[in-house]
Formats: structure tokens, sequence, C-alpha cells
């Protein structure tokens, strides 16, 4: 009975470090550092997008809203909060973005401009418009928000991927348990 438990114990850590391993070099794991296409070397020049959040009427830089820069396989390249002043975003290849604004700065409208525009051969500048709202508009606005916000979360892991890493620590410390306690007997 000791040596089945002691081998079930081993078999446990050997599968907890293969299930580790497995996710540290899985193709579509970030940790892999190495992705490069069958030896041939590209050179890839970058770009910089400069982007501005302005009042329509003062063309002063607005505040608190949230942008989102996808390109044009519609993933996201950019996702921030306004900040007085240009926000800039680096290393973007040539190709097309969209920008488009989720959430307005308080005391404006949502912006439904959509802006596409494409990255040829030098940095881009990029300007978005924010209309204001009259004291009206304010008043029903926050009427309309004393239910309770949306609290969104910045999901930068796959469930998946955690949970089996979880698994895997799980199953290689219940197999050293196994062996320690089996030795500890023995």
């Amino acid at each position: 009975m000791r040596n089945i438990i002691k081998y079930v114990g081993i078999i446990l850590v050997i599968a907890g470090v293969l299930l580790v391993m497995k996710n540290l070099f899985a193709k579509d794991s970030n940790w892999n550092s190495n992705d490069q296409k069958e030896n041939k070397i590209e050179e890839v020049v970058y770009y910089n997008a400069r982007i501005k959040l302005l009042d329509k009427e003062t063309d002063s830089y607005l505040t608190g809203a949230k942008l989102v820069l996808k390109d044009e396989n519609n993933k996201i390249v950019g996702e921030w909060t306004t900040e007085a002043g240009v926000h800039l975003i680096n290393k973007l290849e040539k190709g097309k973005y969209t920008l488009t604004q989720t959430e307005a700065p308080e005391g404006y409208h949502l912006s439904q401009e959509v802006i596409t525009f494409e990255i040829k051969s030098t940095d881009k500048e990029v300007t978005m418009y924010n209309t204001k709202m009259t004291e009206e508009e304010i008043k029903a606005e926050k009427a309309k928000n004393t239910t309770a916000n949306e609290v969104g979360v910045d999901n930068t892991a796959s469930s998946k991927s955690i949970l089996s890493v979880i698994v895997a620590i799980i199953t290689t410390i219940l197999g050293i348990s196994l062996i320690y306690k089996e030795k500890k007997n023995y």
C-alpha cells in the first residue's frame, strides 16, 4: 500500500509539472518569446498615433472619456481614459485603425463618431470632438444614472489558462505531499 501511495504521488508530481510546462510553452501563450516565422526575420517598422479629444466649441482638451482604438481585424490595440493633452500610442504597424468613444466626459454627449484612419508611412494625428450637454440634459442624465453603474472587468488572461495552471499547481503539491508523507512513514 505504501508503494502505491508513493507511486501515485510521483505520477501527480509529473502530471503537475507537465501541465505547468504545457501552459508556459503553449503556442498561444504570451510567455513564449521565440515567435519567429521559419527563420525569416522581417523588419517591422512601427509608427505612433497621437490622439486628442477636444471640446467642439472651445478646442480645449477633455478628460475622463474612455476611448478605444482597434486595428483592421477588430483587435483592441489601445484603450484608455483621456487626460488633458495628447494620448500617444506607440508601435502601431501599417494598416487601418478605428477610434471610438465608449464613455463621454462628464457633462458631454457620447460621441457617435467612428474615426477610421490609415497608417501608411508616417505617424498619424487624430482628433475627436465632444459637444457639451445643456443643463437640462445634465439633470436628466444624472437622474438616469441613479441606478447601479456597470463595472467593466479587464480580462487579460483566459479563465481556461488560469484554471489549468491552478490545477497543475494543486496536482504538484498533492503529489509532493503524498511522497513526503510516505517517506516519513517508511
